[in-house]
């Protein structure tokens, strides 16, 4: 979830370096087992798989009309307001514009499919990793598995969820 979240407020480059540090600290700080240390790497490369193409994914293109936040008129504003060609902008009523590139809001299914498209990559690398190129035991395996998908898309529903709240408070902004 926190990986989703880091992509839509801090940007993916900072997102793909918590992905990448927090399986190292994980085992460092002996939240992970010793046993999972030669999934260390994998772990942190299906991190930053993940947050780069759910990235990719949101911010993609339907002909014409962009899907990004605050692009033009087809698109919603991070509080929720459209912006209209020849209306006044959320700047102009007296909040903050989104900026040009930010990732689009939940309503957009390119972020749902950037979710799906993240979530199975993710899981692709990591039930390929311990299938093919490392060898771990069979119950670490096994939590390399399905049940990293499932993780992975739970987080990506919550985190889109949580953003928007964090949205529509002011809390944070992109």
């Amino acid at each position: 979830m926190f990986l989703y979240l880091a992509v839509v407020f801090v940007g993916p480059l900072s997102a793909c370096i918590v992905g990448c540090i927090t399986p190292l600290m994980g085992l460092w700080f002996g939240i992970l087992k010793p046993q999972l240390s030669p999934m260390v790497p994998v772990i942190a490369l299906s991190n930053a798989v993940m947050c780069l193409l759910f990235w990719v994914v949101a911010r993609s293109r339907i002909g014409n009309k962009p899907a990004a936040v605050g692009v033009d008129e087809w698109t919603e504003t991070v509080a929720g307001m459209e912006t209209k060609a020849g209306t006044e902008t959320k700047a102009e009523a007296g909040g903050t514009e989104a900026k040009a590139g930010a990732l689009p809001a939940y309503r957009s299914p390119w972020v749902w499919l950037g979710i799906a498209v993240g979530s199975v990559v993710k899981y692709l690398i990591l039930a390929g990793s311990v299938r093919y190129i490392v060898n771990v035991p069979p119950p670490i395996a096994a939590a390399m598995g399905v049940i990293q998908l499932v993780n992975a898309v739970i987080g990506g529903v919550l985190a889109m969820a949580v953003a928007q709240i964090l949205r529509r408070t002011g809390a944070l902004r992109e």
